[in-house]
């Protein structure tokens, strides 16, 4: 059995707010990434120990791991948002297009 036209309307619907909120999170990632990329612990906050036992060395490459994480994460639910947003569109076009063969034929 063929969907209503109120079940697509709702199905798109979904598509886009599904869409918006991998956009949302995809920006909050980014925030996050900026955030890390701020983060910086030396030799004096962390201790005078922690040059010699590779500490220093050791923070800094987990801070940059973290932040290239939350980057490419972002760019990833930036992705998924646009992939979904354009399913949506070629679901409301399709529908469009359904909508006014229906009205021709009348």
């Amino acid at each position: 059995m063929a969907p209503t036209p109120q079940q697509v309307t709702a199905a798109i619907k979904a598509l886009n707010d599904e869409a918006a909120t991998w956009s949302t999170s995809a920006h909050t990632m980014r925030t996050a990434a900026a955030a890390a990329g701020w983060l910086s612990l030396g030799e004096g906050e962390l201790s005078w120990a922690s040059r010699p036992t590779g500490l220093v060395d050791t923070y800094a490459l987990v801070q940059q791991k973290v932040n290239t994480l939350l980057g490419e994460g972002a760019d990833t639910f930036d992705a998924l948002s646009k992939a979904i947003a354009t399913a949506a569109a070629g679901y409301q076009k399709d529908e469009d297009n359904a909508v006014h063969r229906t009205r021709n034929v009348w």
